[in-house]
Formats: structure tokens, C-alpha cells, sequence
């Protein structure tokens, strides 16, 4: 598949480009395609892997909720206004982790924070949190 992956433009792996290299591999180039058997013993370890996968994901999203939570409503309300749901933003997270609290966020102003921070797209701290 990686040798026909490379006759397409792009080299972002996602799933839907996968989905549609073996699709158009299937419908143009059967022959390149070879089937699989599988068995009973196969299908409940596949599914055992996919349920732990799921967990984990569950596991991941209660945390990163829960954490927020925590941040928002018991640390300091006033960051869920200014904030919100920007909070996943790598800017935000970098202020967020190099800071600490709402002090030294002040402390530092705004002008230091803008400058200081650059997300890896080169979006600045100030157009996530925008004028506020």
C-alpha cells in the first residue's frame, strides 16, 4: 500500500486519505490487493484491542474534562470567559503551563504575552484569545 500511496498527491497520512487510496487501489488495480482469512481467534482479539483503545480514549476526554473543570470553576472562574473553548489551543496551553496562574499571567501583561508566544501555525496568543 505504501508504494501505491505514493502515486497520490499529498503526504498527510490521515484516515480518510488511506480509506480512499485502498478504495481507488480496489476499484483500478485489483490484482494489487491480496484477501485475508480470519478466523474466530482473529476477530474477539481485534475486538478486545478496539475496546481497550476505546477506553483509553474515554479515560483521556474524562481527564482533559475533568482538569478543565477543576481550572475553570475552583482555580479561577474568570478564565473560562477569556479563555473558553480555546483552552486546547497550543498558545493557550504553552501560557497556561510557562505561567501557571492568573497572577503571573497578569504580571507579566499582555504586550510581553503576545510577543512571546507564537503557536507553531504562527497564530499569535492575541488572535486566539482576540480582543479580550
Amino acid at each position: 500500500m505504501r508504494r501505491i500511496a505514493d502515486l497520490y498527491p499529498g503526504e498527510a497520512k490521515t484516515d480518510a486519505r488511506d480509506a480512499f487510496i485502498i478504495a481507488d487501489a480496489a476499484r483500478a488495480m485489483p490484482h494489487t490487493l491480496r484477501s485475508i482469512e480470519l478466523t474466530d481467534e482473529t476477530i474477539a482479539e481485534l475486538k478486545m484491542i478496539v475496546g481497550f483503545d476505546d477506553d483509553l480514549a474515554g479515560e483521556a476526554t474524562r481527564v482533559a474534562n475533568r482538569l478543565r473543570g477543576l481550572l475553570m470553576t475552583q482555580i479561577h472562574p474568570h478564565l473560562e470567559r477569556v479563555v473558553g473553548p480555546r483552552i486546547q489551543h497550543p498558545a493557550v496551553l504553552t501560557l497556561l503551563e510557562r505561567f501557571g496562574s492568573p497572577a503571573q499571567i497578569r504580571k507579566a501583561g499582555r504586550r510581553r504575552l503576545v510577543t512571546r508566544f507564537v503557536s507553531g501555525s504562527g497564530q499569535r496568543l492575541s488572535m486566539v484569545l482576540g480582543s479580550t
